[in-house]
């Protein structure tokens, strides 16, 4: 005789009771927080490499400017006409750049602080002299370089003395009227004028 014997238990049932285990769920919550992690720095490596090029950018377009407007004026702007929109404007030198990427003001025309600007123009004034020379810079946040340029059409005798010891500023600017001395930042080694004196 075959005796048939019915259970009830239902194994699928016990296993959508279940659920997750406590260690199963801290496991998959460590793994989500480290590949959140790992986004997060490769997106600000991406943003900071992205704000350094525009950076870049914007210095040597600052500085093909000076040298156009020096060819066709014998001498570099002002610090005070650089900081008039207005001037900028008749003279096509954008308002744009007057910012670095972050929009901090750029340091040496217009205002600025050089702990927290990466784009410097330097145009030093001296009394009664043509203003023969000036200085662009591009400090990259990445890398922590940076990059001078000097610009002079000085006259023999006059213009920028090469920079000291590891500074990225000239010592000074000479001129037959007088001299003007430099200051670097520690952190960007962007240059600003420190004094200006008479001979």
């Amino acid at each position: 005789m075959l005796v048939v014997l019915e259970c009830d238990y239902d194994y699928t049932h016990d296993m959508k009771q279940r659920g997750f285990t406590i260690t199963e769920l801290l496991i998959v919550i460590v793994i989500i927080a480290v590949l959140a992690a790992i986004a997060v720095v490769a997106y600000n490596g991406i943003q900071g490499r992205a704000r350094d090029a525009r950076n870049e950018s914007q210095a040597k377009t600052s500085r093909d400017f000076l040298e156009r407007y020096m060819v066709e004026n014998d001498s570099y702007p002002t610090p005070a006409e650089m900081a008039d929109s207005n001037w900028r404007s008749a003279n096509g030198f954008k308002d744009g750049l007057m910012s670095d990427a972050a929009g901090n003001a750029i340091v040496g025309v217009g205002g600025g602080d050089p702990a927290v600007a990466h784009i410097s123009i330097v145009i030093p004034e001296v009394a009664f002299t043509p203003r023969c020379g000036a200085i662009v810079q591009v400090y990259r946040e990445s890398s922590n370089t940076t990059s001078t340029y000097l610009l002079s059409s000085c006259p023999p005798g006059t213009g920028f003395s090469a920079p000291t010891g590891g500074n990225q500023c000239p010592a000074t600017f000479y001129s037959s009227f007088g001299n003007v001395n430099f200051d670097e930042d520690p952190t960007t080694h962007l240059c600003t004028i420190a004094s200006v004196a008479a001979n």
